[in-house]
């Protein structure tokens, strides 16, 4: 963070060595922010007694935001330094990050409110957390959909489109196992609602091709 404040102010030692503190400096730490992230997904359930559990505002919602939040920095920062694929590897794999940490704070809110334990192979065949992925992956998926259709951002809604292709692989391969549990039912329907909504709030934005044409 510190580097990313003396780089926006032009101040040493940013100055005229922006690039190699940027690359080779920043790098190492941004790997370890990721790891760092993914290890606090997996393995943390987020107790932080004698404070109460909190979702997203826990201790380890909280770190892995401040993460994030750096990452997204830094990349911003590197638009003017790195080519248009690096800038998209980069993304891809903010993005990604950002999906894991989001899965893992819904599985954090269901061990401390649903009493589910925050054990995979638990969760893997509890009902409430198949049910639960699945309405936060099409919600997830409506919104990347919603985000690229304003945007005219055509890889965004396909990242979304993909996102609800597996989500309905997930209904048909996994959900339908139990289909008749409230959980799965109300899954079921609210999957569906959210994908009657993606034709009316996010239709396909054009080609860039097209675009350029007209």
């Amino acid at each position: 963070a510190c580097l990313l404040i003396a780089k926006r102010r032009g101040s040493w030692p940013l100055a005229n060595r922006h690039r190699l503190y940027l690359h080779f400096g920043a790098i190492p730490v941004l790997i370890t922010l990721a790891i760092g992230v993914v290890c606090l997904s997996v393995r943390a359930a987020g107790a932080a007694w004698p404070v109460p559990y909190l979702p997203l505002l826990n201790p380890v919602d909280l770190l892995s935001v401040i993460a994030l939040a750096l990452m997204l920095m830094w990349w911003r920062a590197c638009k003017e330094i790195n080519g248009a694929g690096v800038q998209a590897g980069m993304a891809i794999t903010g993005l990604v990050l950002s999906f894991v940490w989001l899965n893992a704070a819904l599985l954090r809110s269901l061990y401390f409110w649903a009493g589910v334990p925050y054990e995979l192979s638990v969760q893997m065949n509890s009902t409430l957390v198949q049910a639960s992925l699945s309405v936060l992956w099409a919600s997830t998926a409506l919104l990347a959909m919603l985000v690229g259709s304003r945007a005219a951002e055509r890889s965004v809604w396909m990242s979304g489109v993909s996102l609800m292709a597996l989500v309905v692989a997930k209904l048909l391969l996994i959900d339908l196992a139990s289909s008749g549990t409230i959980a799965r039912i109300v899954s079921f329907i609210g999957v569906g609602l959210l994908m009657m909504l993606v034709g009316y709030l996010a239709p396909v934005p054009p080609r860039q091709d097209d675009v350029a044409a007209a």
